[in-house]
């Protein structure tokens, strides 16, 4: 039996070759951005981590910005209700229940890598403010101001 062969289209070839590459972190010339496929942007957010429920309060996310790419921000705020997308990185929400609370932050860019993080948020019925650090509880939190807040990566236990 004789199998002739048929050549290859040059579309085939580069498809073929760009299906196997886009799982790779390879960067883009010029942008320094990976591709999908490579490390996702760093989530971190600043906001409140003690309240009393009924209090209008904002998160913070637009520390997160990555080189310049188009970044989606989706909060979630464990407490039944939607989640809340920005583009700007600020979001508000009022906890109507006394509770501790888990707010996840995720970030997409605009090359589809994602990354995400957590931080409890403790609604109150009598809060009144912290004067130290030890009155907020957690590890990852800090008082500026009469405020418990959450602490991103990058703020020292002083605030600054």
């Amino acid at each position: 039996m004789n199998h002739a062969s048929t050549p290859l289209s040059a579309s085939f070839v580069l498809a073929l070759g760009l299906a196997s590459l886009a799982s790779l972190p390879v960067a883009l010339p010029g942008c320094g951005q990976a591709r999908k496929g490579g490390d996702g942007p760093e989530a971190r957010f600043i906001g409140p981590a003690k309240a009393q429920p009924g209090v209008n309060l904002l998160f913070d996310a637009r520390d997160t910005e990555e080189g310049g790419l188009k970044m989606s921000h989706r909060f979630d705020f464990g407490d039944g209700s939607r989640s809340v997308v920005s583009f700007d990185g600020i979001a508000e929400h009022i906890f109507d229940e006394v509770g501790e609370f888990t707010v996840t932050l995720t970030v997409a860019d605009d090359l589809g890598n994602e990354g995400s993080v957590s931080h409890n948020v403790q609604i109150v019925e009598d809060y009144e403010g912290c004067d130290g650090d030890v009155e907020c509880g957690a590890e990852d939190t800090y008082c500026v101001d009469r405020e418990c807040l959450i602490r991103p990566y990058n703020v020292a236990s002083d605030g600054s």
